[in-house]
């Protein structure tokens, strides 16, 4: 399971904030933190505020992350704004196989970006929604997704760089939304078979007190599941310790050494500062 650190976002007034002032050190430390999680794959980017100055918004952070992984960790360009995204991935010294984050089925959000995607063998994140928005019915996720499929082949780009999103919208607005998300993973990986899932975790608790619980218990749900990506918070310590535990109670961790490297890892930290 591949996983997407979410912390550089202005959805967070801080990070939107910084971006505002251009706190280089922030930007850095912000990623630096998540590298050193020890869990991250990819480092999200999403700096979406006025579609004039955006791409030059993510210009900036890109070359500050990049910087900052040295080829230790993908980078995910996220953006509404396919101008953004160019602009993202234009801007990386070295383009393979970061990821695209997110195309839809509308020319607008795909036709110019799919090209770049196939040139610079990058991975594709895309969103099985149509004109009307995001359907609550798994079966059409389903008929959307083989679209979007059908669209990447046209362009020549491998469906195992294909990750599609399996929409979850919050808990709060409707108490099936979870469920329908499950279903959408579920027959996507029966159905499509080379094409990877993806899933935003934190978007599921939105609106609601503790969020952080909820949140950890779908992810036990969406590894149960075999999810292959997660963007969640990688700095948030009880997220990162169910994603041990529940390796370890899925058969995913032999002999349980993850888990107790991890725990022993943790004890000492804590002993650091007591």
């Amino acid at each position: 399971m591949q996983i997407f650190g979410e912390k550089i976002n202005t959805i967070n007034k801080n990070v939107a904030h910084a971006l505002l002032n251009k706190d280089y050190e922030f930007f850095k430390n912000l990623a630096i933190s998540q590298i050193k999680s020890g869990i991250v794959d990819v480092i999200d980017i999403n700096v979406g505020s006025d579609p004039e100055i955006e791409p030059e918004y993510m210009k900036w952070v890109v070359k500050i992350v990049e910087d900052v992984c040295n080829g230790k960790v993908s980078i995910s360009i996220d953006s509404s704004n396919p101008k953004s995204i160019i602009a993202g991935i234009e801007h990386l010294k070295i383009k393979r196989n970061n990821f695209i984050n997110s195309i839809t089925l509308e020319k607008s959000r795909n036709e110019d970006l799919l090209p770049l995607a196939k040139e610079y063998d990058l991975n594709v994140i895309a969103l099985p929604i149509a004109g009307g928005g995001i359907s609550d019915k798994s079966d059409k996720r389903l008929a959307l997704s083989f679209k979007l499929a059908e669209l990447i082949e046209k362009y020549g780009i491998s469906l195992d760089k294909l990750y599609i999103d399996c929409l979850i919208e919050p808990v709060s607005i409707s108490s099936n939304n979870a469920l329908v998300s499950l279903e959408t993973l579920r027959k996507i990986k029966k159905n499509l078979p080379q094409v990877k899932t993806f899933i935003c975790l934190s978007a599921v608790s939105f609106g609601l007190p503790s969020r952080k619980l909820i949140n950890k218990n779908f992810l036990t749900l969406l590894m149960k599941e075999d999810i292959d990506s997660i963007i969640l918070d990688p700095l948030d310590i009880d997220i990162v310790s169910n994603i041990y535990a529940s390796n370890l109670l899925t058969n995913k961790d032999e002999y349980c050494l993850e888990y107790l490297n991890y725990i022993k890892k943790l004890k000492t930290k804590e002993n650091q500062t007591s």
